[in-house]
């Protein structure tokens, strides 16, 4: 009994695998699946370097770990398609540069920060005011210089036209004294010669009353008119004196007036 089941299981066996086979064998092969699209935007490339020391930022983002990059190093950054912005600072602060990029395909795009045309730039015109304003002070301290030599050259001029003043007072004032005293002297000069020749008509009296007296026989009045005479002739030589004196020293003054008014 044993043996028989086990003939009959074989068979059944062989026959349920025959027709797995034969089921696969005839069965249509299924379709294969399409890779999945990914879900992300696709990305580009921006490759960014400053030709100096710089704090670089991309989209308001700090690159290289907030540290300064270094001189033409070179940071690799992935981006979307679309608009961005870099920005560059300088190590020590006085120099900014900024550019807004439009990145319209994938692929790699390099990005040149110009940081030294930037510096440069900006040298040139510190330079510049630097320049203009010592020009400025140079030109504020030369018209302040001709403004004061002009106030030393009116106050000298003044000063001068004072002098000039005074010493065209004093002239006048000495021309004044010296006129009065040439007049002083030319009347003196007058009255001595008045005087002498008055002195000298009444010596020529006594002379003639002299010969009077003594052809009248009177000796004694005939010597006292002739002494009368003499002494008369005597002060009107000495009056004539004065009056050359007084006139010589007026011609003297003369001198010295014509001088004061050269």
């Amino acid at each position: 009994m044993k043996r028989s089941a086990l003939g009959r299981i074989i068979p059944v066996t062989l026959f349920v695998m025959f027709l797995d086979t034969a089921l696969a064998f005839g069965q249509a092969p299924k379709p294969k699946r399409k890779p999945t699209t990914p879900s992300h935007p696709p990305l580009a490339q921006l490759l960014i370097k400053s030709d100096l020391p710089a704090l670089i930022s991309l989209d308001g983002e700090p690159l290289h770990n907030g540290d300064a990059a270094g001189a033409n190093e070179i940071l690799r950054r992935g981006v979307t398609l679309g608009e961005h912005i870099v920005e560059a600072v300088s190590v020590d602060g006085d120099d900014k540069w900024r550019e807004v990029l439009m990145v319209d395909k994938v692929g790699q795009r390099a990005v040149l920060i110009e940081l030294e045309a930037l510096r440069t730039a900006r040298l040139a015109k510190e330079e510049q005011a630097r320049k203009a304003a010592g020009d400025a002070a140079a030109a504020a301290r030369k018209e302040a210089a001709a403004r004061a030599e002009g106030e030393q050259r009116e106050a000298a001029e003044r000063a001068e036209h004072e002098r000039q003043e005074a010493a065209r007072r004093s002239v006048e004032e000495a021309s004044a004294r010296l006129r009065s005293r040439i007049s002083e002297l030319e009347r003196q000069g007058d009255a001595y010669e008045q005087e002498a020749a008055s002195l000298l008509r009444q010596a020529e009296q006594a002379d003639r009353d002299a010969q009077r007296y003594q052809s009248q026989g009177n000796s004694v009045l005939a010597a006292l008119s002739s002494t009368t005479a003499t002494i008369g002739r005597q002060a009107a030589q000495n009056h004539q004196r004065q009056a050359q004196a007084a006139r010589t020293a007026a011609k003297q003054l003369e001198r010295e007036l014509a001088a004061l008014r050269q």
